[in-house]
């Protein structure tokens, strides 16, 4: 019964739906939709090349540097655990603070990378992407 009542009441509201906005439906029929691969046109656009190029030299650069700091990392977590039943409790202690606190120091650095990346992005990628606008907003205004 309340399935009924919840189906008539559906069926009522669509067809009172086209009945008083019969023009929405007009008008969405007139509009064009584009596509636009981003990822495309900043690869092959010369600009969006440039801008790319730096990015991956940058991170290249962190990627070197944090490497350096990883190893050093691995080193010491061997070294602990190779000299940690011959040292005494607070030698131990000394030793996975200090392997702590690198570990964080690198996480840090690494996040710090991380924004900085991000916002290299942003300044070297919006002008291809203002460039886009604005030739989408000349031919929108060319061709309807």
């Amino acid at each position: 019964m309340v399935g009924k009542k919840l189906a008539l009441l559906s069926i009522v509201c669509f067809f009172l739906g086209t009945l008083i906005c019969p023009a929405s439906s007009v008008r969405a029929a007139e509009a064009k939709i584009g596509v636009i691969n981003f990822k495309k046109v900043v690869l092959t656009s010369a600009a969006g090349a440039k801008a790319t190029t730096k990015i991956n030299e940058k991170i290249k650069g962190f990627q070197e540097k944090f490497k350096a700091d990883e190893q050093s990392l691995v080193n010491l977590r061997d070294d602990i655990q190779k000299k940690s039943s011959v040292w005494s409790k607070d030698k131990k202690e000394q030793a996975v603070i200090e392997y702590n606190k690198k570990q964080r120091d690198l996480q840090a650095k690494q996040e710090d990378a991380r924004a900085e990346i991000t916002q290299m992005r942003e300044n070297e990628l919006q002008p291809v992407f203002n460039a886009i606008k604005t030739i989408f907003e000349k031919y929108g205004k060319e061709h309807g």
